[in-house]
C-alpha cells in the first residue's frame, strides 16, 4: 500500500465512523518466516461518531526498519454507513 492510497483509505473511514477518540490494545504477535519478520497488533477502536471497530496492523521488518505492510477494520457501522 503506497503513501496515496492509504491516505484514501483512512480519509474514507474517517468520513464515516469519525477520527478515533479511544482504542485498546488487544493482542501482539511478533512472526517470522522465509518473507521477513512481521509485527501484528489489534486494537478495539471507539471513533466521534458512536462507532467502533476492531483494527489490525501489521509492520513489516526490513532492512531495520518497519514499514506498513497491511491495515484491517471490521466494523458494523463502516459496512452500513
Amino acid at each position: 500500500m503506497n503513501e496515496g492510497d492509504s491516505l484514501a483509505l483512512f480519509s474514507a473511514i474517517s468520513s464515516k465512523l469519525g477520527t478515533p477518540v479511544r482504542s485498546i490494545q488487544g493482542g501482539t504477535e511478533v512472526l517470522a518466516n522465509t518473507s521477513g519478520a512481521f509485527l501484528v497488533s489489534e486494537f478495539k477502536t471507539m471513533f466521534s461518531d458512536n462507532a467502533s471497530g476492531l483494527e489490525v496492523i501489521v509492520w513489516r521488518k526490513s532492512n531495520g526498519a518497519c514499514h506498513l505492510f497491511s491495515y484491517s477494520i471490521n466494523s458494523k457501522e463502516l459496512l452500513t454507513r
